[in-house]
């Protein structure tokens, strides 16, 4: 009866906030559906979102501030009532929120007997445990990483793991963070997104050019290695209060893990490449403008984003350093030289824009592909210069936590 009694009780918990779920959902949805509404519609929408607590100082402001109305100053009431109550609800998440502490089981075959004298543990000499060693059977079982099948993770995957050598694809593992298949989920992800904003973009009279060009991008988002991707083996841990990076530990070196980074970021744009082209000659025929057009336009911005990797890299080897935190003559020069090289790739960067779009049309090709190699040098010679840096110039991977 005790567990009838407990199945009930929660049944209730979860049928009482599926009703939750199913009143407060449509309101939030009307408010994102809001700006798609005719105007016509829009005073009988904000009507109806008057229930959501979100909406109450955006009415206030606009019919007691621009208005002059002061029927709707009833509102700050239930205002007040609420920000009264945030110190309380916020105690009570602290005080029910499941706090989990890390463990670390460490395994082997056998045990060692220690000798213990009372609440003591004895000491075994080094002789006692050399001719226990030799006596028994004791065999520790190292933890390793467990190899990744590259070709049933995904097509991304597959296709990185041909690219990949035998070293760069376990450095990869670690990097990873024992985990694949991220790259083609978010590739589906995107294609998902980028379809809605074809169908934007195929009703001219519902929706605006601007919506599709949004759509567009949150899609490339989710696709493309905007900030250089995410790598767990690459993210700050903690150790004795201070953080580094998980990698530190690692024999792996500057070079090997900015050209994995390298080569999978690059398959990753190249695998976007014809949906980000087809995407903006769609856009550009919606413009009214020649989808050629659109397609120039899109492979510019993919090529601006390829040239960038390697400071995105750089910026990846950089998180879990000091390198601006403690000031040295090492970390001035290194701080002048790279920001000096990072202005000239933002100059090469305009160049490229005003020789496409403003150039007279004879003269574009040579200042346009002129700029755009000195991108790519710039962007290279950032990621040189750090690397000596990284190696030379007396950096730290363990450094205390921000505050």
């Amino acid at each position: 009866m005790a567990l009838d009694c407990e199945s009930d009780c929660h049944g209730g918990t979860l049928t009482l906030s599926w009703l939750k779920t199913k009143i407060g959902l449509p309101f939030y949805l009307l408010t994102f559906g809001a700006i798609f509404l005719p105007f016509s519609w829009v005073p009988l929408a904000w009507k109806a979102l008057l229930p959501l607590p979100t909406a109450w100082i955006p009415h206030i402001f606009e019919r007691g501030a621009l208005n002059h109305e002061s029927g709707s100053l009833y509102l700050l009431m239930p205002i007040l009532l609420f920000l009264v109550s945030l110190p309380r609800t916020s105690r009570r998440l602290r005080e029910t929120y499941p706090i989990v502490e890390p463990t670390y089981p460490l395994t082997s075959n056998a045990a060692v007997d220690v000798e213990q004298d009372g609440d003591e543990i004895g000491v075994v000499r080094e002789e006692d445990w050399q001719s226990t060693k030799a006596t028994s059977s004791l065999q520790v079982t190292p933890a390793h990483l467990r190899g990744l099948d590259w070709n049933s993770a995904g097509w991304i995957e597959g296709l990185a793991g041909h690219l990949l050598n035998e070293r760069e694809r376990k450095s990869a593992n670690f990097l990873c963070g024992g985990h694949l298949g991220l790259w083609s989920a978010l590739w589906r992800r995107g294609l998902k997104v980028s379809a809605i904003g074809v169908v934007s973009l195929l009703l001219p009279r519902l929706f605006a050019p601007w919506i599709g060009v949004i759509i567009g991008a949150i899609a490339s988002s989710f696709a493309l290695p905007v900030i250089g991707g995410r790598w767990e083996g690459m993210q700050l841990v903690t150790l004795s209060g201070t953080v580094r990076p998980a990698c530190a530990g690692i024999p792996l070196s500057y070079t090997e893990m900015s050209r994995v980074l390298a080569k999978i970021n690059l398959l990753r744009c190249a695998s976007w490449l014809p949906i980000f082209l087809v995407y903006g000659a769609l856009l550009s025929w919606r413009l009214q403008m020649a989808p050629l057009l659109g397609i120039k336009v899109a492979a510019e911005v993919l090529l601006v984003l390829i040239s960038f990797q390697p400071i995105l890299i750089v910026g990846h080897h950089s998180y879990g350093t000091n390198d601006t935190k403690r000031l040295n003559l090492h970390s001035i020069v290194a701080t002048l030289v790279i920001s000096s090289i990072g202005i000239a790739y933002a100059v090469c960067l305009a160049i490229v824009f005003i020789a496409t779009e403003w150039a007279p049309e004879g003269s574009r090709a040579v200042p346009a592909v002129a700029a755009a190699t000195g991108m790519f040098f710039c962007s290279l010679l950032i990621w040189s210069c750090y690397k000596l840096f990284y190696n030379r110039g007396r950096l730290d991977t363990m450094r205390v936590a921000d505050r």
